[in-house]
């Protein structure tokens, strides 16, 4: 998990933005948009489960200071969620930064057989 990595992130953000009052940081998130390869329901939930893994879990911490909310449920559901130390959730609501951009991709996803249901 990389919630230590996001703790970091939060740290330097902070300690940039105290420093350099103006300054312009934040993260350059490689976006995915994740599609269905099938309109079945299960590929469709699938494509969703990765999109919100692979994009929203971090880029909701960025902007938003917190876990976006279908991943810490999805984690929640398979016992991999972080721990949470004394004085992680403060860190992290004080990172809110800019996003930005380099490209944005697109791929498709599909269930696999040995993905949980």
């Amino acid at each position: 998990m990389n919630h230590h990595m996001l703790l970091a992130q939060a740290k330097v953000m902070k300690l940039c933005h105290k420093m350099l009052p103006d300054a312009k940081i934040g993260p350059a998130p490689n976006i995915t948009a994740i599609y269905a390869k099938t309109c079945k329901p299960e590929d469709v939930i699938a494509a969703n489960n990765w999109e919100t893994l692979r994009c929203w879990l971090y880029l909701d911490v960025a902007v938003w200071g917190r876990y976006n909310a279908l991943a810490w449920s999805y984690l929640c559901g398979r016992g991999c969620q972080p721990d949470f130390e004394p004085g992680d959730e403060e860190t992290l609501a004080g990172m809110q930064a800019g996003l930005h951009f380099h490209e944005l991709l697109c791929n498709s996803h599909r269930v696999q057989e040995h993905e949980p249901r």
